[in-house]
């Protein structure tokens, strides 16, 4: 992809797919540990991070709209990780999934945001 264009539906669907990473890793560990809380408790913190990473990488490659982009990255993410617990498992309830897409959008909007701000550090030192 050149510089200054819009993530493609492939790379969309990558981060949608890295997004789901950090999904199943939870859900495995909790599975594998149910009576330790603290791992449930880690839980949100690493679907805010699952989300945050996939976001930067594709804000920090647009040219414009970054927020956009880590928004809908995040979005797309949560679709896939929703769907795909939903299929595998049978057991995403309702709440978990409005949790998990608050996690998402956090996390989509500040990797955008890290990204923008970034990129305006980097076109200002330029212009020194």
């Amino acid at each position: 992809m050149e510089e200054d264009q819009d993530p493609s539906s492939t790379e969309y669907g990558m981060a949608a797919i890295l997004s789901y990473a950090s999904v199943y890793f939870m859900s495995w560990m909790i599975t594998k540990n149910p009576e330790t809380n603290w791992i449930t408790l880690l839980a949100y913190p690493v679907y805010f991070i699952g989300a945050f990473y996939p976001a930067y990488l594709l804000s920090s490659r647009a040219g414009y709209a970054h927020l956009m982009v880590g928004i809908k990255s995040a979005f797309y993410g949560w679709l896939f990780s929703g769907f795909s617990l939903w299929v595998l498992t049978g057991t995403a309830s309702f709440i978990f999934l409005l949790l998990l897409l608050i996690c998402f959008i956090l996390g989509g909007f500040s990797g955008a945001y890290i990204a923008l701000k970034r990129q305006i550090r980097k076109e200002a030192l330029e212009e020194l």
